[in-house]
């Protein structure tokens, strides 16, 4: 039905008044809410329902409220259930299309119907401030992809039986030719996702990729899979980043950045060595969690912080963690790890192998790993707590003993004072 008249609200009685409700919001200065309370299906005239491109509303700001409806696939949808996306053809118009804000709640995606494992839930492309709360994915490629947002919130989502990525941050430049649009302007960065549960099923990949955005963070979420393993549960990485570079379509080649993850459950492993990579090749050596990081070459400008990971026993005989650099030097914090089975490891470049120790040089780039309260911290720099017995160069562990009643410290060389304490 049409808005309620004296109101900013279009109440949605059918799948095409869906979309005739959002394509209004694009030239209606008065209607800003959309509420839905039926479950809808994509009707066959459409690909796909499309989230508006601008909002002519005064507050910039567009609310679907979905009352636990479900937006159901229809069958060999290959479209996104939901999406707002610009292409070449159709670039953001202004500037300040990019800020639009999107929110959206209480509202489920089922593709189900499709038959088609790729098919993506929810895409939102060049906007701010989005905030996506308590909805459900089902049976999907990828659950929610975030592309070119600035600020935005995913709250209480539950992503269910997903074939290959729950959730997606990246930036895209793609349909910038002109150069209106800096690579800054349109580079998504502070986002979080708060009490988010990532469940993939046989095929699935990832829980949570995190690429080409910059200052992220993890709370209280949970990453589940099955025995069959998946490569990452989660996947940062920089792939260049933030930089003076201007060069439409394109990006800078480093990153000063910061990723967060906080108190995290993970609940099922990921492929081995042994387990071929999905795109076919090479063997692939999975991590639950996997840093691609960039620096600087002159200082350590970047880092990620993991604080709070909660391991199922049954799991944490899996590579743990897998840390590089692309340029320069990135630090990594890893905190508050209550458990490690004895065939938990961790990976790193810019490391030395323990048994050639003193003859070890600095390396020129490489990951700085600092430890805190990890279980069996006095043996974290051991060589069997590392894939090939590979120890980070710089590297520091500091944990309380309960035996010794002290605070300990592990590390290959430390400054007091400015004067430099070695092992």
């Amino acid at each position: 039905m049409p808005q309620t008249p004296g109101t900013n609200q279009w109440i949605v009685t059918s799948a095409l008044d869906f979309q005739t409700a959002l394509t209004a919001v694009e030239t209606n200065s008065t209607l800003n809410t959309i509420v839905i309370t039926r479950d809808i299906i994509t009707p066959a005239s459409i690909t796909g329902f499309k989230l508006p491109k601008k909002i002519a509303h005064s507050s910039n700001k567009v609310v679907i409220q979905g009352n636990n409806s479900t937006i159901l696939a229809k069958s060999g949808q290959t479209d996104p259930l939901l999406s707002r996306s610009f292409t070449l053809a159709a670039p953001p118009t202004l500037t300040s299309d990019l800020a639009d804000q999107i929110v959206i709640t209480d509202l489920n995606f089922n593709g189900t119907n499709s038959n088609n494992t790729a098919l993506k839930g929810l895409v939102i492309e060049g906007a701010s401030n989005i905030v996506i709360n308590d909805c459900n994915f089902i049976s999907l490629g990828y659950a929610i992809t975030l592309s070119s947002v600035q600020t935005g919130s995913v709250n209480n989502c539950l992503a269910q039986n997903i074939y290959s990525t729950a959730y997606t941050t990246t930036s895209t430049n793609a349909w910038n030719t002109t150069n209106p649009f800096s690579v800054l302007s349109t580079y998504s960065r502070n986002i979080t996702f708060n009490k988010c549960t990532s469940s993939l099923n046989d095929s699935g990949l990832y829980g949570f990729v995190i690429q080409k955005t910059a200052n992220v963070v993890l709370n209280d979420c949970i990453a589940n899979g099955t025995t069959l393993g998946t490569i990452h549960h989660v996947l940062f990485d920089s792939q260049g980043g933030l930089s003076n570079s201007v060069t439409p379509g394109g990006f800078g080649d480093e990153l000063i950045n910061n990723f967060n993850i906080y108190n995290i459950t993970i609940n099922s492993p990921v492929k081995g060595t042994t387990d071929p990579c999905p795109d076919g090749g090479l063997l692939y050596q999975g991590a639950l969690i996997r840093i691609k990081a960039a620096g600087s070459l002159t200082a350590s400008g970047s880092y990620a912080k993991i604080d709070g990971l909660h391991l199922n026993p049954n799991v944490s005989s899996s590579v743990v963690v897998d840390a590089s650099s692309a340029r320069g030097f990135n630090d990594l914090y890893v905190y508050n790890i209550p458990y490690l089975n004895p065939g938990a490891q961790f990976s790193t470049d810019g490391g030395i192998i323990l048994a050639n120790l003193n003859c070890s040089v600095p390396p020129a780039t490489g990951t700085i790993w600092e430890f805190k309260e990890t279980f069996d911290a006095t043996n974290i720099f051991t060589a069997g707590r590392w894939v090939n017995s590979v120890i980070p160069f710089y590297r520091l562990a500091d944990n309380f003993s309960f035996s010794s009643r002290s605070k300990n410290y592990l590390t290959n060389f430390m400054m007091i004072n400015n004067k430099t304490v070695s092992q």
